[in-house]
């Protein structure tokens, strides 16, 4: 049984031969994706071959075109009505171009997956759940671009560098949730993580740069550019330092030294913590990376005792793993949580060779802050993100350091 037996609202392309119903069904099954309406399967397969289109029929007629139709007739008229405009909405998003997949069949699952992620595709398909086709549409939307917006070092904290497909066949509503908050950080400049890189004199390094004379015995070395000058230039230059030299450098790099300490009370429990994991996301892309080292810890009425060391994408994915797994309760302190990291990290850029501290603080806001009174961060950056709250005070402290602070996250 073809396609076109069960679906009358759409037509495949001229030069596209549709799957099979029970190979349609086989796919379904293997990820995961329990779908009884098989014409909007069928529509979305349709849609996504290339020439496909709308076909024009008469919707009284649609229960005797269809015998095998599952719904009461007195759905039919409002089911099409949602699912037209739906599939509609999607075609002018250029979502069935746009879907992962390199098969219709395989677009169609990518995209069903997708929406089921925000959408309960049955109860909306049969008009029970009170969304517009045009919501329903923009939030498959917005599902489809957080897949195509990742980059390498997003795949490689999702899914060890798989591609898309196996990205998508993995996706869960608390996946999808961090990696919009994570695409979201992504654009702000100011949480951009660089390792520190220096360049020490070595007679057998590779890189030449240009440095000012230090004394006389520097002539061999001057700038060929420096030779070009009229006499009384150069004699002028000489004699004041300006004269610049070529010196053989290496450069040696310096990992940024970066600091978590997460909200763990009760109240960061379900959504929050997807959100929460999204800003660990975006700052373990830094590890990734190789350009920093990220210490992990959460805190509820004191930091926890237990802290991680994530230096390599696997270490990060398990970090991920860790703060998704968790169980929340418990009380916040957040002045006392972020001196007793602030002491962390000073006592680990004595000891290792970190560079640029930054410390992220991750909550709701929920907390007393008196605790911050004539507190000094000592040179390190902080960040605050307040997930679902506000709190202007931690806020305009993060401010104050040279960080970002981020408020209903």
């Amino acid at each position: 049984m073809d396609i076109a037996t069960w679906t009358v609202r759409t037509k495949p392309g001229p030069y596209y031969l549709p799957p099979l119903k029970s190979e349609v069904e086989t796919a379904l099954m293997q990820h995961s994706i329990n779908v009884s309406h098989y014409d909007l399967v069928g529509d979305i397969i349709n849609l996504c071959s290339e020439g496909g289109d709308f076909t024009s029929y008469d919707e009284s007629k649609y229960s005797t075109l269809l015998p095998g139709n599952r719904r009461p007739d007195n759905m039919t008229r409002e089911y099409d009505s949602n699912i037209v405009e739906y599939l509609r909405q999607l075609r002018t998003m250029n979502v069935f171009a746009e879907a992962p997949g390199t098969t219709p069949l395989r677009k169609a699952i990518n995209i069903l997956k997708l929406s089921c992620c925000s959408l309960t595709m049955e109860s909306f398909a049969a008009g029970t759940t009170g969304e517009s086709a045009v919501k329903a549409a923009k939030l498959t939307k917005q599902n489809i671009d957080a897949v195509n917006g990742m980059d390498g070092v997003d795949k490689e904290l999702l899914s060890r560098g798989g591609s898309e497909d196996a990205i998508v066949d993995e996706m869960t509503v608390g996946k999808l949730e961090l990696m919009k908050i994570s695409r979201q950080l992504k654009q702000l400049s100011r949480l951009s993580m660089h390792a520190g890189r220096t360049d020490v004199s070595d007679m057998n390094g590779k890189r030449l740069v240009q440095t000012p004379m230090e004394d006389i015995n520097d002539l061999p070395r001057i700038s060929q550019a420096e030779l070009c000058q009229p006499q009384e230039m150069l004699e002028m230059r000489l004699l004041s330092g300006r004269a610049v030299r070529y010196d053989r450098t290496v450069r040696t790099a310096r990992r940024q030294l970066l600091y978590i300490i997460m909200d763990c009370s009760g109240s960061m429990y379900g959504s929050r913590a997807n959100r929460a994991c999204g800003v660990v996301m975006n700052r373990a892309r830094g590890v990734v990376a190789g350009e920093a080292e990220l210490f992990f810890r959460f805190f509820d009425e004191k930091c926890w005792e237990e802290e991680r060391h994530v230096r390599t994408a696997e270490e990060a994915r398990a970090l991920m793993e860790y703060v998704l797994r968790n169980a929340y309760d418990g009380g916040t302190d957040i002045p006392k949580s972020v001196r007793a990291a602030v002491d962390r990290i000073h006592a680990l850029r004595s000891s290792k060779e970190l560079c640029r501290p930054e410390l992220a603080v991750i909550t709701d806001g929920q907390s007393d802050m008196a605790g911050f009174d004539g507190f000094s961060f000592g040179g390190v950056v902080m960040h605050a993100f307040i997930i679902g709250g506000k709190n202007q005070q931690l806020v305009n402290i993060a401010i104050g350091t040279g960080g970002v602070g981020l408020q209903w996250i």
